[in-house]
């Protein structure tokens, strides 16, 4: 916890971790969206004739954000309608890559999160 909330005396250090996973996500996830790794997670825009055949989305179906699809995956409560409608695609090699590295993106934000939580309301600290 040194490293991550200088055990209950610098939370403002989860916040750093924070922003470099959010930002070192959106770089990834915008590298996955220009390398076409991204897809729709919605199963009728899956088996829509017009996405098999050409790939195009329907225009009312939410536009992929790098950015904002990071900070909905890192964040445990935030719900940005990114997440919950596109999704890395492990049936392509980096897609596989991308969909773990989601997952560790995941994991971190709960993780550091509850820390920065912890740290600001004095729940861990160290002790003397």
């Amino acid at each position: 916890m040194g490293i991550t909330i200088g055990h209950g005396y610098r939370s403002g250090r989860a916040l750093l971790w924070s922003l470099a996973f959010v930002i070192i996500g959106a770089l990834i996830f915008g590298w996955a969206d220009a390398s076409n790794l991204m897809a729709p997670s919605s199963p009728e825009i899956l088996t829509d004739p017009l996405y098999r055949a050409s790939g195009t989305i329907p225009p009312d179906y939410p536009r992929f954000q790098a950015l904002a699809y990071s900070l909905d995956a890192f964040l445990p409560i935030v719900d940005l309608h990114q997440e919950s409608f596109w999704l890395p695609d492990a049936s392509k090699p980096f897609g596989a890559l991308v969909r773990l590295y989601l997952w560790i993106h995941i994991a971190a934000g709960w993780l550091l999160s509850t820390l920065f939580v912890s740290g600001v309301t004095g729940l861990v600290r160290r002790l003397e």
